[in-house]
């Protein structure tokens, strides 16, 4: 996954969150679903492409330290 198909995805995980709320969940579950590809991206660009201001990077971090630790058991949203 390069940078612009991660801004793409994130984008539309965003968009599918945040009408009913969830928009920072979808963010983490993001960066779970592919904690892998993102380790090895700038978060920073990502977010940029993605329209999605900078504070978010903690929030992809986030979902990127979880992804160690738990299995997504469906799809968002």
């Amino acid at each position: 996954m390069n940078v612009s198909e991660a801004a793409r995805r994130l984008r539309e995980q965003y968009d599918a969150g945040y009408p009913v709320g969830k928009a920072v969940a979808a963010i983490h579950l993001f960066a779970i679903q592919h904690a892998d590809a993102l380790s090895r991206l700038p978060i920073g660009e990502v977010l940029q492409q993605a329209g999605l201001p900078a504070t978010y990077r903690t929030e992809v971090s986030k979902g990127i330290k979880l992804a160690e630790y738990v299995q997504v058991n469906r799809e968002f949203p």
